[in-house]
């Protein structure tokens, strides 16, 4: 799995943004937050309701997933103020605010703003059109490349110890989240950060499922007496970018067309040498075939993309699980 190593040193020094934005006051107010009772088993969504933890210097003293945490946060906070985020004062308000979802989904910008200062030669521009207008969260250039791109952080909390299946509903519902605010006649990009119970780098097929289509047995049944052909395996056509519905005018079209490709970003633990972690980026993206403007494969590098190749979908790193 292509991944990017996360670190605190940047162009602006050494946690700059983010001891600037989350003063000991805010850290103060965070950790005075009284919340409902948790689920046990939501470790993944503990980690933004207990931010306080890891934005303070206690996340030193937290253990080295802790740190590792903390010096992922302050790279995505730099690249944001990179890119002119922090410009924005309600994304700020977002940022250090008390609401953990509007948290969330502020640090999912900063992540994806991370993300995209690793591709080489491109640059981004927050908040490219007037607030009056219809807005995407960043606009992407360079080297003849533009795109533009919405960012999502669905999360499904985990409420058991056992747990078999995939969050497709939480995708779908970001997808039509986005779908009308992407402008026709543009390359664009939307970007989850999902926190699933299921993450989707270990189970592709619920992003592939929620944008083309999912696996099947195709059932023969005998209409004459005589044996029907064994079950066998097919593939159903209806993702929400993928399913074919006919128009007044008796042609063949697909719905979201505006939307070139889907990207998943999440975090993951890898291990280091005397007990330490870091953590780094685990990016996937599924390309839309039906897209009326393509967004080109090479824009991504190494990143495990699926994408067209001529009448079938291909992984690039000929991932075999869906």
């Amino acid at each position: 799995m292509a991944g990017r190593v996360l670190d605190a040193t940047g162009t602006r020094g050494t946690l700059r943004a983010i001891d600037r934005l989350f003063t000991s006051d805010v850290i103060d107010r965070l950790a005075r937050i009284r919340r409902a009772s948790d689920s046990p088993f939501d470790k993944a969504g503990a980690v933004f309701r207990n931010r306080h933890t890891f934005l303070s210097g206690s996340a030193a003293a937290a253990g080295s997933g802790a740190r590792a945490m903390r010096r992922a946060w302050a790279s995505y906070v730099d690249a944001a103020d990179d890119y002119g985020l922090l410009d924005d004062p309600e994304f700020v308000a977002a940022l250090v605010g008390d609401d953990d979802d509007a948290f969330r989904g502020a640090l999912a910008e900063c992540c994806v703003a991370s993300f995209l200062s690793s591709l080489p030669a491109l640059r981004v521009r927050a908040r490219p059109e007037a607030k009056s207008g219809k807005n995407v969260d960043m606009r992407v250039m360079g080297g003849g490349i533009e795109f533009d791109v919405e960012v999502k952080a669905p999360f499904v909390p985990r409420t058991s110890n056992h747990w078999r299946g995939t969050d497709t509903k939480a995708i779908l519902a970001s997808i039509k989240d986005a779908g009308t605010q992407f402008k026709r006649n543009r390359k664009n990009l939307l970007v989850l950060v999902p926190t699933f119970r299921t993450p989707v780098h270990h189970h592709r097929g619920q992003l592939v499922e929620a944008v083309l289509g999912q696996r099947a047995i195709s059932v023969h049944v005998s209409l004459d007496g005589s044996d029907p052909p064994p079950p066998e395996p097919t593939f159903v056509q209806n993702g929400k970018l993928a399913r074919l519905r006919r128009t007044q005018g008796g042609d063949v079209s697909t719905d979201f067309t505006r939307i070139g490709a889907i990207m998943s970003i999440e975090q993951r633990y890898r291990d280091l040498e005397d007990d330490e972690v870091e953590v780094r980026q685990a990016v996937v993206v599924v390309h839309n075939p039906f897209a009326t403007q393509p967004i080109n494969a090479s824009v991504f590098r190494d990143v495990p993309q699926l994408v067209r190749d001529g009448h079938v979908m291909r992984w690039t790193d000929e991932y075999t699980g869906v």
